[in-house]
């Protein structure tokens, strides 16, 4: 081989080299995780149901967003045919690859909570968020029975604001049985909407709203035989972020104490702007921001503005044996965000 093509060659290769390494060190991939609704208390009569649950999204103190659900709630058809399940202890949301996709990295297995229904009620089943939630989804399970035993069902869905864009199936395919062996028969995936409605005979799978949605509501078709059961649950996207706790400080130590307050740093990046973040919804360990003294600097030097807030330390939510604590809060656009990092927390002698 010529020598000075040889030469080329090697100097593109380090060029492309540190090419990939320099967008390796620069690009900041958008990371989320799917938080499925942790129902804690259902009920069930004649005239219909509720049930209430909650979306976690700081797991530290345990608080999140509020969900609600008004409508028929069936909670067992025998002692030993539970249903409903709000203990964490369903077995239904399987085989994992049925209920995740591209854009949901943790199926509804996580907290294994379920609302079942017949659909035997007249009128609109009603989901709602005690704020908006952007992009939510619903995870299906064995709607309809298949062909010959009794009929597929349909659900028509409504939401506020209304439904202006094609409901759209993220994830879908075959599902447990009630004892968590795979799997039903004829169980497969969602089919398709088309639009606001969904029609099948034993699909599964997960349903994307699009749009910041303070409530969904559905109905079921009058003429469903409700010969077999279904069941639902709610889950939304929650992007993580880079957070450093009293910057410039190892370990972060915190004195419950202290008159003070408490220096948390959300780290920007290509892709988190930090000016889009809506102060007014952030909290740290269950406290929001103090209104003064934000400051915006590049804290951790990689070229990106950061965030600074500032938080009262005695109003920390946070107790002698934690380790963690987290951030959360909204951008401006609607997007739920968390993020963590360790404490060390003072031992105060009493």
């Amino acid at each position: 081989m010529n020598i000075n093509v040889s030469n080329k060659l090697g100097k593109n290769l380090r060029t492309l080299s540190c090419l990939f390494i320099t967008l390796a060190l620069t690009s900041s991939p958008i990371f989320a995780q799917t938080e499925w609704v942790d129902w804690s208390t259902a009920i069930s009569s004649s005239e219909g149901g509720h049930a209430e649950g909650v979306l976690e999204i700081d797991k530290v103190i345990h608080q999140g967003i509020d969900i609600t659900y008004d409508g028929e709630v069936l909670l067992s058809e025998s002692p030993d045919y539970v249903l409903t399940t709000t203990n964490g202890a369903s077995k239904i949301w399987g085989p994992p690859q049925s209920f995740v996709s591209n854009e949901i990295n943790i199926g509804p297995n996580e907290q294994n909570d379920a609302i079942f229904l017949k659909g035997v009620l007249p009128g609109e089943n009603k989901i709602t968020f005690k704020k908006p939630l952007l992009n939510p989804y619903i995870a299906i399970y064995s709607l309809g029975t298949y062909p010959g035993v009794t009929a597929p069902v349909t659900l028509t869905f409504f939401s506020t604001p209304s439904i202006t864009s094609p409901l759209k199936v993220v994830a879908k395919g075959p599902a447990n049985r009630l004892d968590g062996t795979c799997c039903q028969y004829n169980s497969h995936g969602l089919q398709d909407p088309i639009g606001n409605i969904i029609t099948d005979d034993e699909g599964n799978g997960v349903v994307k709203f699009l749009g910041r949605i303070s409530d969904i509501s559905f109905t079921v078709d009058p003429s469903w035989d409700a010969g077999e059961s279904f069941a639902f649950t709610v889950g939304v996207n929650i992007r993580d972020v880079s957070i450093d706790i009293k910057p410039g400080s190892d370990p972060n130590a915190i004195n419950l104490k202290n008159m003070g307050n408490v220096p948390v740093a959300i780290m920007g990046s290509s892709e988190l702007d930090v000016a889009t973040i809506n102060q007014d919804t952030v909290n740290f360990a269950g406290t929001p921001k103090k209104s003064i003294r934000n400051v915006t600097s590049d804290v951790n030097g990689d070229g990106f503005p950061d965030i600074i807030l500032h938080f009262l330390t005695q109003k920390l939510q946070l107790s002698q044996t934690d380790t963690k604590a987290c951030i959360s809060g909204e951008l401006q656009s609607g997007e739920l965000f968390q993020g963590c990092d360790t404490v060390k927390i003072v031992k105060i002698n009493k």
